[in-house]
């Protein structure tokens, strides 16, 4: 009585909607049901929001050998629904065939008003098909299906990296699934490829995604770069609150241009520019070679080999201290810095804050750094890395870079995921990986002051100083490697950059934003400062 209770529970419950899809379309000739696992986004308060989901509709077909009066069909269904009368007439003249799809898909209004026709020979067969309710909402991250090849599944983000969760396969057997449910299988033990069928939950928080893609197409729209991003982070766990770049593309419609369907946050490379000073700094200050209130002689510019190396301006300041390095974002500063460190430590450090490798996120074709330049062992190589230049990395790589500075020192792994709930009613919570510390946790208080007070009296003249909140940042400013394969860089296209961290006695948003050759304008902090701004006060 158990086994059989058991093994009627399983049928009608557990694989219960997967009988009744198959059962129902029995008359197609075989053609599997259409199904697959939901992504979710999750608010605040732990309310789940679809991002990508099944929408029902029906696929609209006629049976010719039970069609009475052709004329009087087309005539009842064109009122109703649009028609190609050639297809039509093709379809319903095949007498021999008992059934012919004449339109794939229909919404269920439309499906109701044919229903009530009730006319003889109309086969009305519901279908399933992938939905994105949040259109261009995070798509990068959430990604598309698609057909490759002959397998339908996942083609980008997370519906690719997730495609053994969220497809569904063969049923697990019963057999098998009450053996490892009666042998003690616990929690998170069924994320097997046996019964590893579920939705996931990510951590994408649908109203700060849904804020920071308002203020990118705002940006898009007055500067006009070839291309705008933004991560949002949690620096203690590693969780993206939010994930978005321009151009971008709807999920749900049909894809016409592949160059904006890879995402650009974890898979271009750039040079960063001055936002890479607060980690030459803290490996300066870490190793215990400089403080912030160390001074060195700054005379505008120095000359390594053949090469000159200047502040942005060319201006002198003197006798200062590396706190003024970052005010003032002295590219003299970050040399002084360098030569301090060492070579070697300064590679050793630039390796452990992770730029060179793949962060580990959950989604795929993930892109490696390239700091080869620091391998040649020339200090002009060196010099250049110290601010930013010479060395490239993603965009989500430098942002985990930077939660070592904010959360005690330590790497975290980047994830989008936090939870997969399985079909066989278990699940399974992804727990935030917390990686070796590369910097100590005085250093990370250190270099946190030291960005609060670059906001509080720097940024916009002070400007941007919150009221309520100290906030760490700085702004970058990087010249763009010139295309023409020749080397050197363009005099007059940029790439803009702002990192931001807060509270900063214990941070709980990492904010990152770059921007690709904004048009007319030069520096970062007069493009980027006041949308962080007002994402701060959002957060």
């Amino acid at each position: 009585g158990i086994i059989l209770t058991s093994k009627l529970f399983f049928i009608t419950v557990v694989r219960g909607e997967h009988y009744a899809d198959e059962a129902s379309l029995q008359l197609t000739g075989g053609k599997s049901f259409f199904n697959r696992g939901s992504i979710f986004f999750s608010e605040k308060n732990g309310n789940l929001v679809s991002a990508a989901t099944l929408q029902s509709g029906y696929t609209l077909a006629i049976n010719p050998t039970l069609v009475k009066d052709k004329d009087e069909l087309y005539l009842a269904l064109s009122n109703v629904i649009t028609i190609n009368k050639d297809n039509f007439l093709l379809k319903v003249n095949k007498t021999g065939d008992p059934y012919e799809e004449l339109i794939t898909q229909i919404d269920e209004e439309k499906a109701n008003k044919i229903k009530e026709l009730k006319i003889s020979g109309v086969i009305l067969v519901p279908i399933r098909t992938r939905f994105y309710p949040g259109s261009e909402r995070a798509a990068h991250a959430v990604g598309f299906v698609g057909y490759n090849g002959e397998e339908f599944g996942g083609l980008y983000g997370l519906e690719r990296q997730y495609d053994e969760v969220l497809k569904r396969k063969p049923s697990l057997s019963f057999s098998d699934f009450f053996a490892q449910l009666f042998a003690g299988v616990t929690h998170g033990a069924l994320s097997s490829a046996t019964a590893g069928e579920g939705d996931i939950v990510t951590t994408i928080e649908p109203s700060v995604e849904s804020y920071v893609e308002k203020e990118l197409k705002d940006l898009f729209a007055k500067w006009k770069p070839k291309q705008i991003g933004a991560i949002i982070m949690d620096p203690q766990t590693g969780a993206i609150r939010a994930m978005s770049a321009l151009p971008t593309f709807d999920p749900g419609s049909k894809q016409t241009d592949i160059n904006i369907l890879k995402n650009p946050l974890i898979e271009n490379i750039y040079e960063m520019g001055s936002v890479v000073k607060p980690l030459t700094v803290a490996a300066a200050i870490d190793d215990g070679v400089i403080t912030p209130e160390s001074k060195y002689t700054d005379h505008g510019s120095l000359i390594i080999g053949d090469r000159k190396i200047s502040n942005f301006d060319g201006k002198a300041r003197g006798e200062v201290n590396f706190q003024e390095v970052l005010n003032q974002s002295l590219n003299t500063g970050a040399v002084e810095a360098m030569r301090k460190l060492g070579p070697v430590k300064f590679q050793n450090y630039f390796f452990g804050f992770g730029l060179e490798d793949k962060t580990g996120i959950d989604l795929p074709n993930e892109a490696k750094g390239l700091l080869k330049n620091l391998d040649s062992g020339r200090e002009v190589e060196f010099a250049t890395a110290s601010f930013g230049q010479g060395i490239a990395v993603t965009p989500l790589a430098i942002t985990r870079a930077f939660a070592t500075l904010a959360n005690g020192g330590y790497l975290v792994t980047p994830h989008l995921v936090q939870k997969i709930n399985y079909d066989s009613q278990l699940s399974d919570d992804v727990e935030p990986e917390r990686g070796r510390q590369v910097l100590k946790t005085e250093t990370s208080n250190t270099i946190t002051k030291m960005l609060v007070e670059v906001v509080d009296t720097s940024l916009l003249n002070g400007k941007a100083k919150n009221e309520h909140y100290s906030v760490a940042a700085k702004t970058g400013t990087a010249q763009l490697v010139a295309g023409d394969g020749a080397g050197g860089y363009y005099k007059d296209r940029y790439l803009h950059s702002f990192f931001g961290y807060f509270p900063a006695s214990k941070p709980q948003f990492l904010i990152f934003m770059y921007m690709e050759d904004p048009q007319n304008v030069t520096y970062a902090s007069q493009t980027l400062t006041e949308p962080v701004v007002r994402i701060v006060n959002f957060l």
